[in-house]
């Protein structure tokens, strides 16, 4: 998930160098957690190093930071269930009977996983053509596209991946 760079945030006002400031301020009705930012703990020299590229550094920082708790916000919202995938087969099952509802209801489904190796054999089928570990659908399509944000992972047909903050081993 990507924010848009073009809005930007004063971290420090004109007080004493141990002013504060909350980030994403204005979002605290929305999003539950603020960053609370002390000067000292970023300007003061032998307490941390200074990045060359500071700005570049903050910007995203806080981009992420902040977009982890906008898909938390969204993703608290949504409707979820749990459907046990033990296996490659069940798993590849499951994830194509709902991506093809979703796709007859108009929609792009996208899939959504806590670690790019998670489960295993999305690891496999995107890295082991020769000697699988795991089974592997013959109908599976893995490809990369272009331009992508970050967290994309790849493409399992139609199914666009991406790495998301959700719990263990949950997709």
């Amino acid at each position: 998930m990507t924010v848009g760079s073009g809005h930007t945030i004063p971290l420090f006002g004109n007080g004493d160098g141990g002013e504060q400031k909350y980030i994403g301020q204005e979002f605290k009705d929305h999003i539950s957690i603020n960053y609370l930012l002390s000067k000292l703990d970023v300007t003061q020299s032998g307490r941390h190093s200074r990045p060359i590229n500071e700005a570049e550094f903050f910007a995203t920082s806080f981009a992420d930071a902040f977009s982890k708790n906008v898909f938390a916000l969204v993703y608290r919202r949504c409707d979820t269930r749990t459907e046990p995938a033990a296996t490659p087969e069940h798993y590849w099952k499951a994830l194509m009977k709902e991506a093809g509802r979703l796709k007859v209801a108009g929609l792009s489904p996208i899939l959504l996983v806590d670690n790019q190796t998670r489960p295993d054999w999305l690891w496999d089928w995107r890295y082991s053509t020769i000697e699988p570990e795991y089974w592997r659908p013959t109908d599976l399509n893995v490809h990369y596209l272009e331009n992508k944000c970050n967290g994309y992972v790849c493409n399992l047909n139609f199914i666009e991946v991406y790495e998301a903050p959700l719990r263990l081993g949950e997709s």
